[in-house]
């Protein structure tokens, strides 16, 4: 590792680049906190989700942490499910501070605080490596600031970006050093903030000790190794009390245990390749969607490389420079699994779903690398860099072009602005570097006012990324938005008894922050029981479940007395249901309030019911409709259908118990 010299130097360096990063970022999202009156809001699951999530635990950690939660869905296990969405997340934590009705004003202020926690670690962390103190505060800036970290502010992934570089840090006190305990306790907190990134940082820094031991930057001796061992298994067992009923919820969720060895191992298709590539030179459009190489779950995938201003320049000029040292080395080894689908999938435990939400590890390394080109800028010969990163610009822009003229319909209105914007963006960067390092002038794009450009620079992205926000939000109003969590009055229903509900939206959570327990939660980690039940009753659970009028006999079978449904077009309006947009069958208009209309089940079964039939579960998954009326005379309707549709399945629950042979033995 490098010592820092006296060039570049910067007094209180952390705590200049702490209070720098959160400034940029609450100039950044000025945009959003001046439409929505304060209220720090992300389109997408950051409003879906995030925000009721928070909201619920925050709460939680205030009541008590339960085992089992009956209001969530069907009911789940607490810690396991709720552990990958923030459960002992610092949002959360910071936001027990808060009143239930000023967090929505304070995420903004916490969010920042994250982005400088950010900004923090990775120049500590780059600092090991760099000669002067302001390529490490460029550093900073440039990780906390980086496509990856602002494509996923739509995720609640804000905290483990920000940790992920101390992790390293202590890491590499560790074995540089042999400083003891700082890498097991990062290691605990890692697994207690997110477990599932604690998996791919452990591959990550696996990968990255075999490098440093292989380029012999350490020397492995078996007291090295012993601590190694020793503070890596104390790590793990400090954040078992997460990571336990994380794995018993996981194991049971169908999502989480599809594995790749069902899909093609070896290669991805040419599109995901060249969304890596633009993902490099581009700024990365808003998650879920995509201009030129885009499709589920390449959209969601978090596929981001982009530093700031400097793009790919610094990387390669220093890869070039140093091919043999283990930064390039360890950088070419990412390179090579970020294109093969069976090595890039050791990163999310083997699912077979594509994910790049492990391209923040690579980044830092990508960024500190960059830092190393910053500490010789001037004396740098960057002509070819440059010349690449002007080619792949105008080589996108082309493609982009010929979509337009020779494709049309290949863009929509939304993707053309959103694209067109980060495009503009990533051009002005390349602009300036490209101004900086040829202009002789004395200006303020001169070399010795790199960090200000920088940061103003990052502070211009931010600002892009909320206005499309601001304009992705306005679809209706952002007050609408907003109403969708009714702040100032939320839904209260009048009746004691105990029920559950459905909203029109599978993607609208508010509700649980208003303790009513909804069937159709926009939440990934359900209980495995959750899934086998709907799986039995002909419904597939993903992410949600639509709750369509042809499962009206479920939602009795579910006890589900309510159906609340947002429409922006009648908030503050006592409509007749026949003015209304949406009625779900077997409901009727009961109430308004806000933005919510208020429907209720005419069919509702009141939870606690009893059976006079049973019926076996084999009759039931798989069996022709002939076979389960030989077994009980419930279905009246026409035999021609052989298999039972997923309706009658639903009426046949309100009948008969379905139970397995060795319960029928039983019973």
């Amino acid at each position: 590792m490098n010592r820092l010299n006296d060039s570049g130097k910067i007094r209180f360096l952390k705590l200049k680049v702490f209070v720098s990063a959160f400034v940029i970022f609450l100039i950044g999202v000025l945009p959003i906190l001046v439409a929505s009156k304060g209220i720090y809001l992300w389109t997408g699951d950051f409003e879906y989700q995030n925000i009721p999530f928070i909201h619920y635990l925050v709460e939680k950690w205030r009541t008590g942490i339960p085992l089992w939660d009956w209001y969530s869905d069907l009911g789940m296990n607490f810690t396991g499910s709720y552990s990958f969405y923030g459960l002992a997340s610092p949002v959360v934590l910071l936001g027990i501070l808060f009143s239930d009705h000023a967090l929505y004003y304070g995420l903004g202020f916490i969010y920042g605080l994250l982005f400088a926690f950010a900004a923090l670690s990775s120049c500590m962390y780059a600092e090991q490596y760099v000669k002067k103190q302001s390529s490490a505060f460029i550093c900073g800036i440039l990780y906390a600031f980086s496509g990856f970290q602002i494509y996923n502010m739509v995720f609640m992934f804000a905290d483990v970006i920000a940790m992920f570089p101390l992790l390293l840090y202590c890491f590499d006190k560790l074995i540089h050093e042999k400083r003891p305990a700082g890498f097991a306790v990062m290691l605990a907190l890692s697994g207690i903030v997110n477990y599932y990134f604690l998996w791919g940082e452990c591959v990550f820094l696996l990968i990255y000790f075999i490098v440093k031991t292989v380029t012999r930057q350490i020397k492995l001796d078996l007291r090295l190794f012993l601590q190694l061992a020793f503070e890596t298994v104390i790590g793990i067992a400090g954040a078992a009390v997460i990571l336990v009923p994380s794995f018993i919820t996981v194991s049971g969720n169908t999502r989480a245990s599809s594995l790749i060895f069902d899909t093609n191992l070896l290669a991805y298709d040419a599109p995901v390749i060249w969304k890596i590539v633009q993902s490099v030179f581009i700024l990365p459009e808003f998650c879920n969607s995509g201009a030129f190489f885009t499709g589920y779950p390449m959209d969601v995938a978090s596929v981001s490389l982009y530093i700031p201003i400097f793009g790919i320049i610094g990387v390669i000029s220093v890869f070039r420079k140093n091919k043999k040292s283990w930064y390039s080395l360890l950088l070419s080894v990412c390179v090579i699994m970020m294109c093969i689908p069976l090595l890039n999938s050791i990163f999310s435990a083997f699912n077979a779903g594509y994910y790049a939400r492990w391209f923040n590890m690579p980044l830092l390394i990508m960024i500190m690398m960059t830092g190393k080109y910053i500490d010789d800028i001037e004396t740098s010969d960057v002509k070819t860099e440059i010349k690449l990163h002007w080619f792949m610009m105008i080589l996108f822009a082309a493609y982009g072009i010929f979509l337009l003229i020779y494709k049309k319909g290949s863009f929509t209105n939304c993707l053309t602005t959103d694209f067109i914007i980060m495009y503009a963006l990533s051009f002005l960067g390349l602009v300036l570097i490209t101004a900086m390092l040829y202009q002789k002038k004395s200006s303020f794009l001169s070399l010795k006012n790199l960090r200000k450009v920088v940061c103003v620079f990052c502070t211009v992205v931010l600002c892009g990324y909320s206005v499309l926000n601001c304009m992705a939000l306005l679809g209706t109003a952002v007050d609408v938005q907003i109403e969708r969590f009714n702040i100032e009055q939320p839904v209260v229903i009048d009746d004691d008894e105990n029920f559950r509900i459905v909203t029109d939206d599978s993607n609208n959570n508010a509700p649980m922050m208003w303790h009513y327990p909804q069937i159709n939660l926009y939440h990934s980690l359900v209980s495995g029981s959750t899934v086998d039940f709907l799986e039995l009753a002909g419904l597939e659970r993903t992410q949600v479940f639509d709750i369509d009028s042809s499962v009206y006999a479920l939602c009795s079978f579910l006890s589900v007395k309510y159906d609340f449904y947002f429409n922006a077009s009648v908030y503050g309006a006592k409509n007749e249901s026949e003015d209304l947009l949406y009625k779900r069958k077997g409901f009727d208009l009961a109430d308004t309030q806000g933005n919510y209309v208020i429907y209720k089940n005419e069919n509702y079964i009141p939870m606690g019911f009893t059976y006079d039939y049973c019926l076996n579960e084999n009759y039931f998954r798989e069996t022709e409709k002939d076979d389960v009326e030989n077994a009980m005379e419930l279905l009246t309707s026409d035999k021609a259908e052989k298999k039972l549709t997923t309706d009658e399945k639903q009426k046949i629950m309100l009948k008969a118990i379905v139970l397995n042979d060795e319960q029928i033995e039983n019973s």
